[in-house]
């Protein structure tokens, strides 16, 4: 036993100390480009763009602001930007559901392209893929919600409203303990995960959901990052998708099926909570967005994994074979 402990401990400070560099390189500089993008009127450019989607969805045009607010920033600047829109009082819990899709979708945007990007799957597919399935999945819900009547009613949003406005003091103080409860994340994720690993408890969680992971193309190696990508983010479930990887442990086709369905379902827990404090049904946010994803990675499934290693390493994932 004690060799083991001194086996566990080794891999855990290893795998924390590479995941919290690989984080830090990450983050540090897109947070602050995405500072000087939110200083110089990107956010109002994108939100112009989104603007005409939004009407297709049945949104306001001005939630366009939010859900730019959220791809650039990450999804507690979006949070604040909507709840300091006007005229709040008639949003329904239709529109603030559907809205959150989209949100949950599609978030920290350039972050986590970043992750996906470094995992190895191109952005030529990753970029228009999350989009479009960001679209699709709030596209789906609208017609549903509005072909039944369903969830019309207006939302209860208990949110407070926060300033905007931050100083570059405030904002780098911001930055110092975004950064601090990243590394305490990282090392509780790694200790939990390594743990349970020795004990044998990661097998049995991947076993029960071996069955959807096997429907999506997704193999039992990709499990538990896919277990961890769900509970964390995209973010952590990348970076340690990337140190599994780099181990020779993670296939190139599951890291793409792995990355696609986390790009469009992750931090179940965290996120979905977020979003009821707008309004949002959680049985919508949380179910049916973890389901069809899970149809829509089941049908890329089929093609990545039927697909000749030409045209996968062509169009899907940029290393050689």
């Amino acid at each position: 036993m004690p060799a083991k402990l001194k086996i566990l401990f080794t891999t855990i400070v290893t795998d924390t100390v590479k995941i919290c560099i690989f984080l830090t390189k990450l983050s540090v500089p897109i947070l602050i480009a995405v500072k000087i993008l939110s200083m110089i009127g990107a956010v109002d450019v994108l939100a112009m763009l989104l603007s005409p989607l939004m009407a297709l969805v049945g949104l306001p045009g001005e939630t366009g602001i939010v859900w730019a607010s959220a791809m650039v920033a990450n999804l507690y600047a979006g949070l604040n930007v909507f709840v300091n829109l006007p005229d709040l009082q008639t949003i329904t819990v239709a529109q603030v559901t559907t809205l959150g899709l989209l949100m949950l979708c599609i978030h920290n945007f350039f972050m986590e392209m970043a992750v996906v990007k470094l995992a190895g799957v191109r952005l030529l597919f990753a970029v228009p893929f999350r989009l479009g399935g960001a679209f699709f999945i709030a596209y789906v819900f609208f017609l549903w919600a509005s072909g039944t009547d369903t969830y019309q009613t207006t939302a209860h949003i208990t949110m407070p409203m926060q300033d905007l406005e931050v100083d570059l003091k405030t904002w780098t103080v911001n930055l110092i303990q975004f950064m601090v409860i990243v590394y305490g994340i990282v090392i509780a994720m790694v200790t939990i995960l390594e743990t349970l690993k020795m004990l044998k408890i990661t097998d049995g969680i991947v076993w029960t959901i071996s069955p959807l992971l096997r429907m999506a193309g997704i193999s039992k190696n990709a499990g538990e990052i896919t277990v961890v990508g769900l509970v964390l983010g995209l973010a952590f479930g990348g970076a340690y998708l990337i140190q599994e990887a780099k181990k020779g442990h993670i296939q190139h086709r599951d890291i793409v099926l792995c990355m696609a369905f986390l790009a469009l379902c992750h931090a179940l827990i965290e996120d979905t909570i977020l979003l009821t404090l707008i309004g949002g049904d959680v049985v919508v946010l949380l179910l049916y967005r973890t389901i069809i994803s899970f149809v829509i990675v089941i049908v890329l499934g089929s093609i990545v994994n039927r697909c000749s290693d030409k045209v996968f390493y062509t169009i899907f994932f940029k290393h050689t074979p």
